[in-house]
């Protein structure tokens, strides 16, 4: 990551450990993800916990095709 890239805000509320855990690393690849289009990154995410077996997220990003990369990672069910 350069000196002009943020990183990524990351809130997790209401989850074990272990899922936590797990959910980090699935998030650490999605914070890599940058707009082809409009050359940013992902700019926050929150998750508050789990529904019916699948993370509980919410995504802020430039563009809906950037937050569906990022669903597309985390969204393993766990």
């Amino acid at each position: 990551m350069t000196a002009l890239q943020e990183a990524m805000k990351i809130n997790i509320e209401n989850l074990e450990l272990a899922r936590s855990d797990r959910l980090r690393e699935r998030l650490d690849i999605a914070a890599r993800l940058r707009c082809t289009e409009h050359d940013q990154p992902i700019f926050a995410v929150s998750i508050h916990g789990l529904e019916n077996g699948w993370f509980d997220a919410q995504w802020t990003t430039c563009c809906e095709k950037l937050e569906h990369q990022a669903v597309a990672i985390v969204k393993d069910r766990c």
